[in-house]
């Protein structure tokens, strides 16, 4: 909770920094934050799902042990897949940020090239979990 209330803050933030520099592409960035913010807080809906699965209780004991193991993997699996999701909303936002940084004249140039860098880090790592999934992230 914490992490997503700094990512809300800091949209915020560099969109009021940036906006001076083009009001829609800054605007852009902080919606393509939000929306990484908003999937990741979903995708970890299911990263926290296997301890309540694995913990017990009356409503799984229709489940075979083997079959709420299964349910837990799953919830897991699909949290990652959440973070695949997340991971191209959150570098579109940072390249954007980058590029804006570069332009405005206020922030260091290098600035807003390691930011880009970053946000395409993230988009290339994307990309390589869904055409190379068996190389290790």
């Amino acid at each position: 909770m914490v992490e997503a209330c700094c990512d809300v803050t800091l949209a915020l933030i560099f969109y009021v920094l940036l906006k001076p520099v083009h009001k829609y592409v800054s605007l852009l960035a902080a919606f393509l934050g939000l929306m990484g913010t908003a999937t990741f807080a979903a995708a970890e809906l299911f990263y926290f799902a296997p301890t309540l699965l694995l913990r017990g209780g009356g409503h799984l004991k229709s489940f075979s042990p083997d079959q709420v193991n299964t349910l837990a993997l799953l919830s897991l699996n699909l949290f990652g897949l959440g973070a695949v999701i997340f991971t191209v909303f959150y570098g579109l936002g940072w390249v954007l940020r980058g590029y804006l940084m570069f332009q405005s004249g206020y922030f260091p140039k290098f600035l807003g090239v390691l930011m880009t860098v970053a946000g395409l880090a993230f988009i290339v790592s994307n990309f390589m979990v869904v055409l190379a999934p068996s190389i290790p992230g």
